[in-house]
């Protein structure tokens, strides 16, 4: 099988490079081509025939893949090399990139969406989601913490906790499928799949292919019982957050940060008012057949 591989050659620290992929994807019995996602047009190499496009890389590189490949009918399989990984966690994706690629010819397919957002930088495509609010004042905070994948993860939790500790509510209006939400919001996170931030799952019964989207709002009487949540590692059931499903979702606010999936826009002063909904086509993702370890936690 032909597989047109995308890979970042920052990822991971720059760990794991095109020789050991490309090595690995023809033990897995694939014939690939490879593309940097940082060098050369990478459109016009996803417009080359292929029976699978593999990305190797994080979120980042997820996105621009699945946003810009010009045919959504081929395939698209993750190495996950980021540190939160969240749209490959939301499929259950991790293990060991090896057996990630073994495990590849006897996949599921699963559809997801991909969503636009409308602002006051015009339109853009994007797979992850919006947030506003206590998540993105953390990264904002925070920046790029040292140490390893898992230490990364456990140190932006703690920041997120300790954030909401001290957040006051931000106030702004927002409509699903026109009908309004709660005026008053420690963290929104309009979500096409199932994680945000630090690899927190957010929304973890999500369906990513139903063309609806999932609004998470933490609101101030919520407060304590996430800081819980955030608390423990492997928390036993969904945050206690209050969640609205719909196809369209419009906010209206003061232009305090924003995150549009992995990038926080700039904005000018004033109400500002962003639109975000999901288009007709759908992308499919193969999930391989889970391995032994802890799915979603690459090694």
């Amino acid at each position: 099988m032909k597989a047109t591989l995308v890979h970042n050659p920052t990822a991971g620290n720059g760990a794991v490079t095109r020789d050991m992929l490309t090595a690995l994807l023809h033990k897995a019995n694939f014939t690939p081509t490879y593309q940097s996602s940082k060098i050369g047009e990478l459109t016009a190499a996803l417009a080359e025939p292929a029976d699978l496009i593999v990305v190797a890389g994080g979120d980042g590189t997820v996105a621009k893949v699945l946003t810009q490949m010009p045919d959504r009918k081929v395939p698209v399989a993750i190495l996950p090399l980021g540190t939160a990984n969240n749209i490959a966690s939301s499929f259950g994706i991790g293990g060991a990139l090896d057996e990630i690629a073994l495990g590849l010819h006897h996949a599921s397919e699963r559809k997801l969406d991909i969503g636009m957002a409308r602002g006051p930088w015009g339109c853009c495509w994007l797979v992850e989601g919006i947030g506003l609010g206590a998540l993105v004042r953390t990264a904002e905070r925070l920046g790029k913490p040292n140490g390893s994948r898992v230490d990364k993860l456990d140190e932006a939790r703690k920041a997120v906790r300790k954030m909401l500790k001290k957040v006051e509510p931000d106030r702004m209006r927002i409509l699903v499928d026109d009908e309004p939400l709660p005026d008053a919001q420690l963290m929104v996170e309009i979500l096409n799949i199932a994680c945000a931030g630090p690899r927190l799952f957010l929304v973890p019964e999500t369906d990513m292919g139903d063309g609806l989207v999932d609004v998470a709002i933490l609101e101030p009487d919520q407060r304590k019982e996430m800081r819980r949540w955030l608390k423990d590692k492997r928390p036993s059931g969904p945050p206690p957050l209050t969640v609205r499903r719909g196809r369209k979702v419009s906010i209206y606010w003061d232009g305090t940060p924003m995150h549009v999936d992995d990038d926080t826009p700039p904005f000018g002063d004033g109400k500002v008012a962003v639109e975000f909904e999901l288009e007709d086509r759908q992308t499919t993702i193969l999930v391989p057949k889970k391995v032994d370890g802890d799915p979603g936690v690459p090694k």
